[in-house]
C-alpha cells in the first residue's frame, strides 16, 4: 500500500467516523469534489502592457507593480561552477513571488513563502514588501554594517514592522542581530523588527491562508449571504463538513465557508489545518 493511498483512505475513515461519509459520495458524483485553491505564486511574471489604441472600456486590469525590492527571483537556483559559470541545469526551488494588493512580493525559500502567505491572509494588513528595509547595525569593533529585512509589513492601523525570516536553529544569531539593529536605531524606516521562524510559519498556517486568500477572490456574495442565514441559526460547535450537507452547489458552499472564516464569523479553536472534520463555531460578538 502506497503512502498516498494510505493517507487517502485515512481521510475517508476520519470523515466516516465524524458522520460525514456523505462527502465521499458527493466527491464520487462530482458534486462536491475538493478543489484545491490555485496557488497565487506566479510561475513567470507577465506584466500586462496597455496598448494606447485599445478602447478605454477594454482596459480592465492594472498590472502589478514592483515594490522597493528591485530583484526578480528565479524559480531555479543558479549554482556557480568552479570555472565561474552558472550551471544550466539545477533543481527547482521555492523561489518565486505572489501578488498582494497589486504589489509583487518575492520569496526565496519555502519558509519565506509560508510566512508571506500567512501575513497576506490577515485582514489587518495593508501592504507587504519583500527585501525591505535596509537597516544599520554595528559590531563589537563599532564597524557599521547593514542588513536587509526579509519583509516589511504595513498594517491598516499605520503600524509598520520589519521581519527577519530564518530557521529556528539560527534564533540566537538572529536575535543578537536584531538587538544590535535596535541599538543602532531604526531611523524611522520601521516601527519595530521581529524574528519569525518555522514555529510560526507552519505548513498548516500557510495552507489555511491559501484557502482564505482563494475565498476572497472566488466567493459570491449571494452564496455567502445564504450560508450566513444558516449559520446564524446554528448553536454550539459543528464540523466544517456539516455546512456542506444538503447544498445544491457544494463547490460554491465551500468557498462561502472559507469566506465566513476569513471574515471572522466562523472560527476554529486551534491553529491546525482546517479540513472537513474541523470543529467550527459562530462568533457571538
Amino acid at each position: 500500500m502506497s503512502v498516498i493511498y494510505a493517507r487517502k483512505r485515512a481521510k475517508i475513515v476520519n470523515r466516516m467516523k465524524a458522520g460525514l461519509g456523505f462527502l465521499d459520495h458527493m466527491t464520487t458524483n462530482n458534486q462536491g469534489a475538493i478543489q484545491q485553491p490555485e496557488e497565487n505564486v506566479s510561475r513567470g511574471l507577465k506584466v500586462a502592457t496597455i496598448d494606447p489604441t485599445t478602447p478605454t472600456h477594454v482596459k480592465f486590469w492594472n498590472p502589478p507593480v514592483q515594490g522597493p525590492d528591485k530583484r526578480t527571483t528565479t524559480r531555479k537556483s543558479r549554482k556557480v561552477r568552479d570555472d565561474g559559470k552558472h550551471n544550466k541545469s539545477s533543481k527547482a526551488t521555492a523561489r518565486g513571488f505572489t501578488i498582494f494588493n497589486g504589489v509583487i512580493v518575492q520569496h526565496e525559500s519555502e519558509l519565506e513563502r509560508r510566512f508571506s502567505q500567512s501575513v497576506q491572509a490577515r485582514n489587518d494588513v495593508e501592504f507587504v514588501f519583500s527585501q525591505f528595509p535596509r537597516l544599520g547595525w554595528k559590531d563589537d569593533d563599532r564597524t557599521l554594517h547593514h542588513h536587509t529585512a526579509d519583509y516589511y509589513v504595513k498594517y491598516r492601523s499605520g503600524l509598520t514592522r520589519a521581519f527577519v525570516v530564518k530557521m529556528e536553529r539560527k534564533r540566537a544569531e538572529m536575535e543578537d542581530l536584531i538587538k544590535r539593529i535596535k541599538a543602532y536605531g531604526l531611523e524611522g524606516k520601521v516601527d519595530d523588527i521581529r524574528l519569525v521562524t518555522e514555529l510560526y510559519a507552519t505548513h498548516e498556517r500557510a495552507e489555511n491562508a491559501r484557502w482564505l486568500l482563494w475565498s476572497r477572490d472566488k466567493h459570491d456574495e449571494m452564496d455567502v449571504a445564504a450560508l450566513l442565514s444558516i449559520v446564524e441559526k446554528m448553536q454550539g460547535w459543528f464540523r466544517f463538513g456539516d455546512l456542506l450537507r444538503g447544498s445544491n452547489d457544494p463547490r460554491a458552499r465551500r468557498v462561502a465557508i472559507w469566506r465566513l472564516i476569513d471574515a471572522g464569523t466562523l472560527f476554529s479553536p486551534t491553529a491546525e489545518k482546517i479540513t472537513e472534520v474541523t470543529w467550527l463555531r459562530r462568533a457571538t460578538n
